[in-house]
Parts: C-alpha cells; structure tokens; sequence
C-alpha cells in the first residue's frame, strides 16, 4: 500500500468515525484528489463545505475536482 493511500484509509477512518470533523473530510478530499478519485473526492469536499461552508480552500479543490469530472 502507498503512503497516500494509507492516509487516505486514515483519513476515510477519523471521517467514517466522526462524520462532523471537518478536518478529516477535506484532508481525505484532498488525498484522493491527488489520487485520481475525483467523485470520491467531491463528495468528501461537499461533506466539508456543509460543516464548514466558509472554508475557501475547499471550493477551489472542489471546482478541481469537478473539472476534471467534465461538470
């Protein structure tokens, strides 16, 4: 298993744990992002934004992610 792909399992865990943590949900957006995982990824990022509506980082990996998915 890769690096990334270890945090990614760390991060889906403390996100699956603790729904409302914020934190959790942007770093796993974040890694599978990099990953290629762009619907996974929005989805995760979306799961952020309604915790955290004015994290703007967010939106701009969301509007990356979403590009990429051709929407």
């Amino acid at each position: 298993m890769s690096d990334n792909q270890e945090r990614i399992a760390q991060f889906r865990k403390m996100a699956t744990d603790d729904p409302e943590n914020e934190l959790a949900h942007y770093r796993l957006g974040d890694l599978l992002l990099k990953e290629g995982q762009f619907a996974d990824a929005a989805a995760s990022l979306r799961r952020t934004l309604e915790l955290s509506p004015h994290f703007s980082k967010v939106y701009q990996l969301l509007g990356q992610a979403l590009l990429k998915m051709d929407r």
